[in-house]
Protein backbone atom coordinates (compact mmCIF):
# COMPACT_ATOMS: atom_id res chain seq x y z
CA UNK A 1 0.00 0.00 0.00
CA UNK A 2 1.56 3.43 -1.00
CA UNK A 3 0.70 6.74 1.50
CA UNK A 4 1.23 9.41 -0.08
CA UNK A 5 1.92 12.56 1.92
CA UNK A 6 0.06 16.34 1.39
CA UNK A 7 2.82 18.87 1.37
CA UNK A 8 1.09 21.04 3.92
CA UNK A 9 1.70 18.24 6.39
CA UNK A 10 5.39 18.16 6.35
CA UNK A 11 5.30 22.33 6.79
CA UNK A 12 2.41 21.84 9.87
CA UNK A 13 5.48 18.79 11.19
CA UNK A 14 8.35 21.69 10.68
CA UNK A 15 6.24 23.89 13.25
CA UNK A 16 5.17 21.79 15.60
CA UNK A 17 8.72 20.38 15.91
CA UNK A 18 9.94 24.32 16.44
CA UNK A 19 7.04 24.90 18.46
CA UNK A 20 8.38 23.15 21.15
CA UNK A 21 11.96 25.68 21.28
CA UNK A 22 9.65 28.38 21.79
CA UNK A 23 8.33 26.93 25.39
CA UNK A 24 11.74 26.36 26.18
CA UNK A 25 13.09 29.66 26.33
CA UNK A 26 13.03 30.33 29.97
CA UNK A 27 13.24 28.66 33.32
CA UNK A 28 11.23 30.67 36.34
CA UNK A 29 12.53 31.29 39.53
CA UNK A 30 10.25 31.00 42.27
CA UNK A 31 9.97 33.26 44.48
CA UNK A 32 8.54 35.30 47.81
CA UNK A 33 7.74 39.06 47.75
CA UNK A 34 6.62 39.16 51.13
CA UNK A 35 3.01 37.81 51.01
CA UNK A 36 3.05 37.15 47.31
CA UNK A 37 4.10 34.28 45.30
CA UNK A 38 6.28 35.51 41.87
CA UNK A 39 7.84 33.57 39.34
CA UNK A 40 11.00 35.79 37.65
CA UNK A 41 11.68 34.78 33.94
CA UNK A 42 14.77 35.79 32.19
CA UNK A 43 15.69 35.05 28.97
CA UNK A 44 17.87 32.21 28.33
CA UNK A 45 20.07 33.92 25.62
CA UNK A 46 20.47 37.32 23.75
CA UNK A 47 21.24 40.46 25.48
CA UNK A 48 20.65 41.02 29.12
CA UNK A 49 16.99 42.63 29.19
CA UNK A 50 16.11 46.60 30.23
CA UNK A 51 12.22 46.31 30.32
CA UNK A 52 10.39 44.35 32.94
CA UNK A 53 6.62 43.12 32.24
CA UNK A 54 4.35 42.39 35.64
CA UNK A 55 1.70 39.87 34.98
CA UNK A 56 -0.97 39.34 37.75
CA UNK A 57 -4.49 38.86 38.04
CA UNK A 58 -6.66 39.60 41.18
CA UNK A 59 -7.25 36.13 42.27
CA UNK A 60 -6.33 33.75 39.90
CA UNK A 61 -2.75 31.90 39.83
CA UNK A 62 -0.84 33.73 36.87
CA UNK A 63 2.50 31.86 37.93
CA UNK A 64 2.56 30.25 34.80
CA UNK A 65 0.51 32.04 32.77
CA UNK A 66 1.69 31.81 29.07
CA UNK A 67 2.31 36.12 28.92
CA UNK A 68 5.55 34.92 31.56
CA UNK A 69 7.08 32.77 29.19
CA UNK A 70 6.30 34.25 26.20
CA UNK A 71 7.37 37.29 26.78
CA UNK A 72 10.49 36.15 28.27
CA UNK A 73 11.23 34.38 25.19
CA UNK A 74 11.02 37.12 23.38
CA UNK A 75 14.27 39.08 25.32
CA UNK A 76 11.89 40.52 28.40
CA UNK A 77 12.36 40.17 31.99
CA UNK A 78 8.92 38.87 33.49
CA UNK A 79 7.68 38.63 36.75
CA UNK A 80 4.91 36.68 37.15
CA UNK A 81 2.66 37.18 40.49
CA UNK A 82 0.26 36.07 42.25
CA UNK A 83 -2.21 38.50 45.08
CA UNK A 84 -2.02 37.51 48.43
CA UNK A 85 -5.99 36.93 47.63
CA UNK A 86 -5.14 34.36 45.34
CA UNK A 87 -8.18 31.94 45.14
CA UNK A 88 -9.90 33.38 47.50
CA UNK A 89 -12.44 35.90 46.26
CA UNK A 90 -14.27 36.44 48.86
CA UNK A 91 -11.52 37.83 50.90
CA UNK A 92 -10.29 40.04 48.39
CA UNK A 93 -9.90 43.90 50.09
CA UNK A 94 -9.79 46.06 47.07
CA UNK A 95 -8.07 48.86 48.65
CA UNK A 96 -5.26 47.06 49.52
CA UNK A 97 -4.60 45.36 45.84
CA UNK A 98 -1.97 48.14 45.23
CA UNK A 99 0.42 47.07 47.86
CA UNK A 100 0.44 43.68 46.37
CA UNK A 101 0.94 45.36 42.79
CA UNK A 102 3.52 47.75 44.24
CA UNK A 103 5.66 44.83 46.31
CA UNK A 104 6.54 43.31 42.21
CA UNK A 105 7.02 46.88 40.54
CA UNK A 106 9.76 47.60 43.45
CA UNK A 107 11.24 44.42 42.84
CA UNK A 108 11.47 44.17 38.94
CA UNK A 109 12.85 48.18 39.63
CA UNK A 110 15.50 46.99 41.63
CA UNK A 111 16.87 44.09 39.24
CA UNK A 112 20.33 44.70 37.62
CA UNK A 113 19.48 46.40 34.17
CA UNK A 114 16.04 47.18 34.43
CA UNK A 115 15.00 50.68 32.94
CA UNK A 116 11.65 50.54 32.65
CA UNK A 117 8.67 48.65 34.13
CA UNK A 118 5.47 47.41 32.19
CA UNK A 119 2.47 46.63 33.68
CA UNK A 120 0.46 43.53 32.05
CA UNK A 121 -2.99 43.34 32.38
CA UNK A 122 -5.08 40.59 31.22
CA UNK A 123 -8.51 39.66 32.08
CA UNK A 124 -9.05 40.11 36.01
CA UNK A 125 -5.57 41.69 36.21
CA UNK A 126 -6.82 45.31 34.29
CA UNK A 127 -8.40 46.65 36.73
CA UNK A 128 -5.82 45.66 39.09
CA UNK A 129 -2.90 46.99 37.58
CA UNK A 130 -4.87 50.36 36.04
CA UNK A 131 -6.27 50.75 39.80
CA UNK A 132 -2.20 50.65 40.84
CA UNK A 133 -0.81 53.18 38.14
CA UNK A 134 -4.05 54.96 38.89
CA UNK A 135 -3.15 55.85 42.40
CA UNK A 136 0.76 55.51 41.81
CA UNK A 137 0.20 58.75 39.56
CA UNK A 138 -2.54 60.63 41.33
CA UNK A 139 -1.90 59.48 44.79
CA UNK A 140 -4.04 58.35 47.51
CA UNK A 141 -6.22 61.19 47.43
CA UNK A 142 -7.74 59.22 44.25
CA UNK A 143 -9.39 56.62 46.30
CA UNK A 144 -10.84 59.14 48.93
CA UNK A 145 -12.76 61.12 47.22
CA UNK A 146 -16.15 61.47 48.74
CA UNK A 147 -17.52 59.68 46.01
CA UNK A 148 -15.56 56.76 46.90
CA UNK A 149 -17.81 53.62 48.15
CA UNK A 150 -14.69 52.28 49.79
CA UNK A 151 -12.36 54.25 50.19
CA UNK A 152 -8.45 53.46 50.88
CA UNK A 153 -6.24 54.12 53.34
CA UNK A 154 -3.06 55.93 54.02
CA UNK A 155 -1.63 53.07 53.40
CA UNK A 156 -0.83 53.49 49.40
CA UNK A 157 1.62 56.28 50.14
CA UNK A 158 4.66 56.28 47.73
CA UNK A 159 3.38 53.64 44.90
CA UNK A 160 6.36 54.16 41.69
CA UNK A 161 4.22 54.35 38.49
CA UNK A 162 5.03 52.21 35.95
CA UNK A 163 6.24 53.79 32.59
CA UNK A 164 3.56 51.98 30.37
CA UNK A 165 0.71 49.57 30.81
CA UNK A 166 -0.63 46.35 28.16
CA UNK A 167 -4.29 46.09 28.34
CA UNK A 168 -4.73 42.81 26.85
CA UNK A 169 -8.31 41.21 26.88
CA UNK A 170 -8.99 43.33 30.31
CA UNK A 171 -12.37 43.53 31.70
CA UNK A 172 -13.86 46.47 33.48
CA UNK A 173 -13.74 45.52 37.19
CA UNK A 174 -15.95 43.10 39.11
CA UNK A 175 -18.95 45.74 39.56
CA UNK A 176 -19.22 45.34 35.70
CA UNK A 177 -18.60 42.09 35.03
CA UNK A 178 -21.45 41.45 37.96
CA UNK A 179 -23.95 43.67 35.91
CA UNK A 180 -22.85 41.71 32.43
CA UNK A 181 -23.55 38.04 34.12
CA UNK A 182 -27.36 39.32 35.29
CA UNK A 183 -30.11 37.46 33.30
CA UNK A 184 -32.99 39.50 32.91
CA UNK A 185 -34.74 36.41 32.10
CA UNK A 186 -34.68 34.65 35.42
CA UNK A 187 -37.41 36.08 37.93
CA UNK A 188 -37.62 33.26 40.30
CA UNK A 189 -34.01 31.24 41.30
CA UNK A 190 -35.06 27.81 42.33
CA UNK A 191 -38.52 28.18 42.81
Amino acid sequence: MKCTCHPGMAVVAAVMALGGVGFAQSHPEYIRLGQLSAALYKPDSGPSPHVAFLLAHRTANYLNHLGCRELSARGFLTLCFNTRFENNEASVRWEETPLDVKAAVDFARAQPGITRVILFGHSGGGPLMSFYQAVAEKGPAYCQAPNKLVKCGGTLNDLKPADGIVFADAHAGNPVQALRSLNPSVTIEGG
